[in-house]
């Protein structure tokens, strides 16, 4: 279905799930989140390609969730109403826009220079990937280290 031309409607499932909310098959709800940040995690889209569309949607009628402790953010219904397409920037979350500026632009930019200085030294560059894994330095611990 094409959301653009249905601004304002309100849209059916076409084939919503007998058993509500616990029915994993394939398009047996539609599945909300709440929070915009967790659009592109939400999609099952892998990889997520962009851009993307991102749509201010309401629910209609009965709504429910697989589990308000564990997802919170989420919110299934067989009925939607289309309110109007946002700025897809919103996607990554609060920083949107700063991640999709370190996406196009600065990472692109900095590959170039990575990539020389693999070459020039390829076991300082080890050292460093791996410190940087670590989150960030030498000094710190993490999760990997425990491991």
């Amino acid at each position: 279905m094409n959301l653009a031309t249905a601004v304002g409607d309100v849209i059916d499932h076409p084939s919503p799930c007998a058993n509500k909310w616990l029915d994993e098959s394939d398009f047996s709800y539609l599945r909300m989140v709440k929070s915009v940040g967790e659009a592109l995690e939400d999609t099952s889209i892998w990889p997520a390609t962009w851009p993307i569309r991102l749509w201010i949607v309401e629910p209609v009628g009965e709504t429910g969730n697989w589990s308000q402790r564990h997802d919170p953010y989420r919110l299934l219904s067989h009925q939607i109403r289309v309110i109007e397409e946002t700025a897809p920037q919103q996607a990554p979350g609060a920083g949107g826009r700063d991640v999709l500026d370190a996406i196009q632009h600065q990472i692109p930019e900095h590959t170039v220079r990575w990539a020389a200085d693999w070459d020039a030294d390829p076991v300082a560059m080890r050292e460093r990937h791996w410190a940087w894994e670590q989150c960030g330095g030498r000094t710190c611990g993490s999760g990997r280290w425990a491991r």
